[in-house]
């Protein structure tokens, strides 16, 4: 992983902060997406400090089409190759929301942000491939989509919002979504994956 330029939304805690650390450790470049600035500014003078990694920071919030439009943007401008991007950031809402794009904020987030991103960072992660022999997608998913199905009928929950459900089917969007860019991109060489993580302190 040496020098290789990998993408982490969400890495200033949790799931993502583990995998940030990781790949500091290793000698990864990390291009960090947050919406929170001086938590991300914490975040990279830690990782600077795990060893020679560069390590920029990008602003949005993930759950704004028009901010991750913007965020994949700026990195496909700054950073030509993407060798791993790392969708990680969600969250679980009690209470429906709902973002200014009218959608709400649990699809908004866990789900759309990913399509976005990386389709934003294709032509980058396909010049890592080139370049490098290889390149990944890799979507944080859970296995709390266990018994849900979507119903395209109702994909914003306007008619029944419960938490956990909502969340459930933003992480079997992820499974579908994941399946099939690995399928269309797999003739260009760009692997997709996508996981469980379980538990992560």
């Amino acid at each position: 992983m040496h020098g290789k330029v990998c993408v982490i939304t969400g890495g200033t805690s949790g799931i993502g902060l583990c995998a940030a650390r990781a790949l500091a450790a290793k000698g990864a470049n990390l291009v960090m997406v947050a919406r929170d600035i001086a938590r991300a500014r914490a975040m990279a003078g830690e990782l600077r400090a795990l060893s020679d990694c560069v390590v920029t920071t990008h602003y949005a919030d993930l759950s704004s089409i028009a901010d991750m439009k913007r965020v994949g943007t700026e990195i496909a401008n700054t950073h030509p190759h993407v060798d791993v991007l790392i969708n990680n950031a969600g969250g679980i809402f009690g209470t429906r929301e709902i973002t200014l794009d009218g959608l709400e904020r649990t699809f908004a987030l866990n789900h759309l942000s990913y399509f976005v991103l990386a389709n934003s960072l294709r032509e980058n992660l396909l010049a890592a491939k080139r370049a490098n022999g290889g390149a990944r997608v890799v979507n944080v998913a859970s296995r709390a989509h266990r018994g849900e199905v979507l119903d395209f009928s109702d994909l914003q929950s306007e008619r029944d919002y419960r938490w956990f459900r909502t969340y459930g089917r933003s992480k079997l969007a992820n499974i579908l979504f994941s399946r099939e860019l690995a399928r269309r991109w797999a003739q260009d060489g760009i692997t997709v994956n996508c996981l469980h993580p379980g538990f992560v302190t």
